[in-house]
Order: structure tokens, then sequence, then C-alpha cells
């Protein structure tokens, strides 16, 4: 369905590559366990991630289903609100997550 929005490849397939691509880097430290003092947070952190783009794409799937209202506007909006709230938070939040995981 997605295919014949763009009738060819499109953005919402790079963002699908892109989450792939945060869950194999969050993965990779699970793996090998190195760096040795810091795999558990950039664990976390790629994971962290990963959520937020989930949470922007159910934000962006909420928008687009509101009448009359631009498909591509909602998708940019809810993708860039998410996105700024998961950094804001993530900014926030980093001293205590780097205390709790490890530096």
């Amino acid at each position: 369905m997605i295919y014949r929005l763009f009738n060819a490849w499109g953005i919402f397939h790079y963002a699908t590559l892109f989450s792939l691509l945060t869950i194999l880097l969050g993965m990779i430290p699970i793996w090998t366990k190195k760096p040795t003092n810091t795999w558990k947070f950039r664990h976390f952190s790629f994971m962290y991630w990963s959520v937020i783009g989930l949470y922007s794409a159910f934000g962006a799937e909420i928008l687009t289903r509101i009448p009359k209202a631009s498909f591509f506007g909602m998708v940019g909006l809810a993708t860039v609100l998410i996105l700024l709230v998961g950094a804001i938070l993530f900014r926030k939040n980093k001293t205590k997550w780097i205390k709790v995981f490890g530096p």
C-alpha cells in the first residue's frame, strides 16, 4: 500500500531503514559487550531513539486521520514535535541515565 503513495521507493521506506539501523546499532553492544565501560548506555541510547521513531510514526498515523488535513504536513508535524520532545528529554536525563547504565 505504501508503495502506491509514491509509485516508487519513498520517504517511509527510508524511515524503515533508519529504524532498522537504530535497532541493529542498539543490539551490537549487547552482542559484543564493547566498549566494556559504555556498552549498556550505548544500547539504551539507540533503543531510546528507536522507540522515539516508533512514537513519531504513531503520532503521524493519528494526525493523518484528521479530515482535510495535509497528509505530509501532519506527518512532518508529528515527526518534528515528537523528535524534539524526545531530544529534550534525552538531553535532560542523559546525566542521570549515564549514572544508571555506566559511563
